[in-house]
């Protein structure tokens, strides 16, 4: 996780362990397959993979190992291979912490290697993409099969397998199939074809229970649906709200905001400029919608852009009852009146 953006300060807070002998690490095999043949070479079944019969009695200690050491290492090994970058190891992506015996992952060896493999692939791309999709796709069943909160899967007809894997390692698994679909899809240029994808279910509890505790719980719920493990890991590691001004959210639900403010104390802010921008030539009000333009955003957004000595002012008109897009600038003809309005 510590290879994704956080706000100045903070702190990286998912500490995932990883415990299996090291003989028991992902290797790459010419001979007998890779990353999708791994759980017919480690003898798991289908059945398995879905958890019947508590994955066959296999201690929870053996699962967890098993499906770490495949969705994330495995998944990771096999991906930098694709860009024939054939040397990178399971230890790469573990540290030691202080005189803990067990150790830790870490994935700041992505931010170096996959600029690499990003390199790598730029002749090969359509091979690339086809090769990935296919493990891309079983990382991202099995983890909606353990990792979806119940009320986000309104189809599931049978009881969900309880998944001996802790939060702390799923977390880390939905981060990594996240950075590695985006960097493939990016460098393969596929956005196009990423967005008609089905794209994971998966969320981790360990965040959702974060940013629930530190946050509105309407603001949570939407960072919780809105945002990709990427944008919720950076919330649940930023400042929440000041405790008296969290307390003004106690009647707030999932589905809607209630702060409680009292008008007569809020104190209004405003911006410095352009409101109180002076021009000794004092300005010039037109209209700037032309006719190709069929929204008035788009004249806004223009005005912006492309004119360093205007901005843009909405004007209601009554007759049309629509909003036309007007360009103050400051060199030419008088000031208008206009009011900038804050928190917009």
């Amino acid at each position: 996780m510590d290879h994704l953006l956080l706000p100045d300060g903070a702190q990286h807070f998912i500490i995932a362990p990883y415990a299996a002998p090291k003989d028991q690490w992902y290797e790459h095999d010419n001979v007998f397959g890779n990353f999708i043949d791994y759980p017919g070479r480690k003898l798991w079944s289908e059945d398995d993979l879905h958890g019947k019969n508590r994955f066959s009695g296999r201690p929870d200690q053996s699962v967890e190992q098993f499906f770490q050491t495949w969705l994330f290492f495995g998944f990771a090994i096999e991906f930098f291979r694709l860009g024939d970058i054939d040397d990178v190891l399971t230890g790469e992506f573990l540290v030691s912490r202080g005189n803990a015996r067990v150790q830790a992952v870490s994935t700041m060896v992505l931010l170096e290697r996959l600029q690499i493999w990003v390199e790598r692939v730029k002749d090969k791309r359509e091979r690339v993409w086809n090769e990935y999709v296919p493990m891309f796709e079983i990382v991202r069943e099995v983890l909606n099969r353990f990792c979806t909160p119940d009320e986000a899967d309104r189809l599931l007809t049978e009881k969900r397998p309880t998944w001996p894997v802790r939060d702390e390692i799923s977390t880390t698994m939905i981060a990594l199939l996240f950075t590695l679909t985006m960097t493939a899809a990016r460098a393969c240029d596929k956005m196009k074809e990423l967005a008609e994808i089905e794209w994971p279910t998966a969320r981790s509890r360990i965040l959702a229970k974060r940013l629930e505790r530190m946050w509105c719980r309407a603001d949570a719920a939407t960072f919780l649906a809105d945002l990709q493990i990427d944008g919720q890991y950076y919330f649940a590691a930023s400042q929440s709200p000041r405790p008296d001004d969290l307390a003004q959210h106690y009647d707030c639900t999932k589905e809607r905001c209630f702060f409680n403010v009292d008008d007569k104390f809020y104190e209004t802010k405003h911006a410095g400029a352009p409101c109180s921008r002076e021009s000794p030539g004092g300005g010039k009000m037109g209209f700037c919608l032309l006719a190709e333009q069929k929204e008035w955003v788009d004249a806004v957004c223009q005005t912006i852009d492309d004119d360093e000595d205007a901005f843009p002012i909405a004007r209601w008109d009554r007759q049309s009852g629509k909003l036309r897009a007007m360009k103050y600038n400051f060199r030419e003809g008088p000031k208008p009146e206009y009011v900038a309005i804050s928190h917009v």
